[in-house]
């Protein structure tokens, strides 16, 4: 039987949207992205020893974990989390994370 992709493609659109912190803010997300359709992949971040030390030194506790999701949809599951106001999130550097009022003047100024 032959392959039906002939070339070597990766289709590989999965990229890094955010570090979620605490336990209550990734359930939190999950809520959203299921009530909104938004596929999703969490990673946990698996810390090495003297790593675990030192954030337990420095008061951080719990667990890490990195939210995945398909780049098609960013814009859409930023303005989710940004209206629903989930906190002790960090987003990834390839997400832009800006204010409403920023995006319609620049919206603005271009129709101009």
């Amino acid at each position: 039987m032959s392959s039906v992709l002939r070339h070597d493609h990766v289709f590989n659109n999965e990229i890094p949207l955010c570090d979620v912190h605490t336990k209550e803010s990734k359930q939190a997300i999950e809520q959203l992205f299921l009530k909104h359709r938004i596929s999703y992949y969490l990673e946990w971040k698996k810390f090495g020893f003297f790593k675990n030390l030192l954030r337990s030194l420095f008061g951080k506790k719990g667990d890490v974990y990195t939210v995945k999701i398909n780049r098609a949809e960013i814009l859409k599951a930023v303005t989710i989390i940004q209206s629903a106001g989930v906190d002790d999130i960090v987003f990834s550097e390839y997400v832009e994370v800006k204010d409403n009022a920023d995006k319609q003047a620049k919206d603005n100024a271009s129709s101009k």
